[in-house]
């Protein structure tokens, strides 16, 4: 059996530009839309990130997908369908999220 747990509030966010923080923090708390920038690293498609990312982000596209590899719920990433299941249900219970006390 898989851990879908996660606790990503321990992981080292400012290795995420500051811009990008609220949007994914808001895809992993409440399954919004990240935009196509933070979708195609999410669905793995750093190709696409690349191209899609603003010159200043380019340099921390490998920062952002290992910190959601390590901390961000299985379940919220690795392919369109998990992105879309999760932006559908959102943090709903079973979902894997475990918020920090």
């Amino acid at each position: 059996m898989i851990d879908c747990t996660s606790d990503y509030t321990k992981a080292d966010w400012s290795l995420v530009p500051e811009a990008l923080r609220p949007a994914l923090l808001e895809y992993i708390e409440q399954g919004r839309n990240p935009g196509v920038f933070l979708t195609s690293v999410l669905v793995g498609d750093l190709f696409a990130a690349a191209n899609l990312a603003p010159e200043s982000v380019r340099p921390h596209i490998g920062s952002i997908a290992r910190l959601i590899v390590s901390h961000a719920p299985k379940k919220c990433w690795g392919g369109m369908n998990e992105v879309s299941v999760w932006m559908a249900t959102g943090a709903a219970p079973g979902n894997g999220l475990k918020i920090a006390a």
